[in-house]
């Protein structure tokens, strides 16, 4: 359902958020951590305290700690 929203995935933090989230569900986590950080990166107020505790999980996937991923809050409270 997230095909053809073209370069939004890549360019909004929020956008950076799903795309990483994907990619770990995907298996691929080191492009998830590394989707994870430029989220992090592009916002210019800091991150809500829910995405920047998820760079550890991240992080920890990676290393091999299968611990399962926190649940996401409802949208509104990324913001």
């Amino acid at each position: 359902c997230l095909a053809g929203i073209g370069a939004w995935l890549r360019d909004h933090p929020v956008g950076l958020a799903v795309s990483a989230r994907l990619s770990h569900a995907a298996g691929r986590h080191q492009q998830a951590e590394e989707e994870h950080q430029a989220c992090l990166d592009s916002m210019r107020a800091g991150a809500p305290p829910y995405l920047a505790a998820l760079a550890d999980a991240y992080a920890g996937w990676r290393a091999g700690d299968s611990r399962a991923m926190p649940a996401a809050p409802r949208l509104a409270s990324l913001l």
